[in-house]
């Protein structure tokens, strides 16, 4: 990643792996340096938008004050989400599609290793562990 990272996915909870990953970082007392080692870094950056909303001090109700019209069109009707919002989606998304690779990751060092019976249990394990999702 080539920007700065703004902000830190880390899936909870934490393995022992982890654990001593971020700790063996954090001795400095700073804990970003453990946090971006264990988690998927996301970089902030603006957002396009298609429409910004401000309330005025002496308005009873917010206003659209400002769209781009290239990206409405007649009749559309749009949903805005909060730039803070989709920034935390992107990057539950991106931290689950780490969370992917390194499985892929682990399959493919088990396939490897040996066409044995065994790697391929193993590799077949890892497979079912990532199927089951996040919430495993």
């Amino acid at each position: 990643m080539t920007a700065k990272p703004t902000a830190v996915v880390v899936r909870l909870p934490l393995s022992d792996a982890q654990k001593t990953c971020f700790y063996s970082r954090h001795y400095t007392g700073d804990p970003t340096p453990g946090l971006i080692a264990i988690g998927t870094p996301v970089a902030g950056g603006e957002l396009e938008y298609c429409a910004q909303i401000v309330w005025h001090d002496d308005a009873v109700e917010p206003e659209v004050a400002a769209w781009r019209n290239k990206d409405i069109k007649k009749g559309a009707s749009i949903k805005v989400v909060r730039q803070s919002d989709a920034q935390a989606a992107l990057a539950a998304a991106q931290a689950e599609n780490m969370r992917l690779r390194d499985h892929l990751e682990t399959v493919r060092s088990y396939l490897k290793e040996a066409p044995s019976v065994t790697a391929r249990r193993g590799a077949l394990d890892v497979i079912e562990e990532a199927l089951k999702g996040p919430a495993a």
